[in-house]
């Protein structure tokens, strides 16, 4: 389950919160397509909850270029945490936190 409420700012740029809750349709299925490297417990069925911010960047229309490249330029930065759910066994309430910055220079 996902919610979120996104908030444009500026002329070309937004920021985003998503609240993530996360569930194993069957507990002994694990995470196969995801790219976790954990383990879960195969016995309970409650991954974890996690929250994001994101925020969009459209370069071009915040900062004019005097100049006709690069024609489009976007920069994202991410912030998330996560919560382990009882899935994780012994690691349930362990927290972790990501951050990602992505900059998109097209010519």
């Amino acid at each position: 389950m996902t919610a979120g409420v996104g908030f444009p700012m500026l002329q070309g740029s937004d920021v985003s919160v998503l609240y993530h809750y996360y569930l194993l349709a069957n507990e002994d299925t694990g995470l196969r397509s995801s790219r976790i490297r954990a383990d879960v417990n195969g016995t309970d069925s409650e991954i974890g909850q996690g929250v994001d911010m994101v925020a969009n960047f459209d370069l071009n229309k915040e900062i004019p270029m005097l100049y006709a490249t690069p024609t489009d330029t976007d920069l994202r930065v991410s912030l998330g945490g996560f919560e382990a759910g009882d899935a994780y066994g012994d690691a349930e309430g362990e927290k972790m936190a990501r951050a990602l910055v992505q900059l998109r220079v097209k010519f």
